[in-house]
């Protein structure tokens, strides 16, 4: 199973538009992983992860040509995770696509249904370009090749999402958990201790970087995402084998630079995405 990051950075981006902060300037000056995009994802180079601002330069940049991915999973509809004239664009006459072409399916809550217009049949575009399918909480979807199954993350909209994604021909499984807080239901943790579930690899929110724990429930530092393993451990949802990343990061983060944040991440056993960063597990 191959994951690849396409963008990742919070809502900013690294260095952030208009900020002339110490880590944004440093990103400016010494490029490369320092310099980061706003968030995407892609799994096997079939399943899209969010549908942001920065997808046309992820799909130049990276050589992914958008016009047969059959499936995108969004996390939430805050602006840097879903930008839907992204979805416009694919209706006739923005995009001439060959007629055998499939529409591009988006998964996702209920909210993001609602967002989107999508009318009873779950079409967003009027000549059934692009489609809306709901991904019931604790409730595996089949999406195209994987088993996709939706956790509820604890952020700033109605219906955030994270997702548990199955490559059901490798029996793979990644957590892919952001943007999110640590969870405090315990219902999540009660499914995956009830499921079963073990992670190969599970990607987690670092907004904050190396900074103290706020306790926002929005996003977490790597204190946070230490804890986040040692629970999901706990459960029997993670072990010795499974790799855990941080990502998602934000200019606000202390030591978040990936020159500087990589080595204390590592140090703890974690790896640290960058833009274009491709694991295989």
């Amino acid at each position: 199973m191959k994951l690849q990051y396409l963008g990742t950075a919070a809502a900013e981006g690294i260095p952030a538009l208009f900020c002339d902060c110490e880590v944004c300037r440093l990103a400016r000056e010494r490029g490369g992983r320092n310099v980061r995009s706003r968030p995407q994802a892609m799994i096997d180079d079939a399943l899209l992860i969010d549908l942001g601002p920065d997808t046309l330069f992820h799909s130049l940049t990276h050589g992914i040509d958008l016009t047969h991915i059959e499936h995108c999973l969004v996390t939430h509809i805050h602006e840097d995770h879903l930008s839907p004239f992204n979805l416009f664009c694919r209706r006739h006459g923005f995009a001439n696509l060959a007629p055998e072409t499939r529409p591009l399916t988006v998964w996702g809550s209920r909210e993001l249904g609602e967002f989107l217009g999508a009318d009873k049949q779950g079409n967003v575009n009027p000549d059934g370009s692009v489609l809306f399918r709901h991904a019931p909480l604790y409730t595996p979807s089949t999406v195209g090749d994987y088993e996709v199954t939706a956790l509820p993350a604890l952020h700033g909209t109605r219906e955030p999402y994270n997702y548990i994604i199955r490559n059901t021909a490798q029996d793979k499984t990644l957590l892919y958990a952001h943007d999110t807080f640590i969870w405090q239901d315990e219902a999540v943790w009660q499914y995956l201790t009830e499921s079963k579930t073990v992670f190969d690899a599970v990607s987690l929110d670092c907004t904050y970087a190396n900074s103290a724990p706020t306790g926002i429930d929005h996003h977490m530092c790597l204190t946070d995402n230490q804890a986040m393993r040692d629970r999901l451990i706990a459960v029997g949802a993670a072990n010795e084998r499974t790799v855990f990343i941080c990502n998602h990061f934000s200019h606000n983060g202390d030591q978040s630079l990936y020159d500087d944040f990589s080595l204390i991440a590592a140090d703890k056993g974690f790896l640290t995405s960058y833009d274009g960063m491709t694991l295989e597990f």
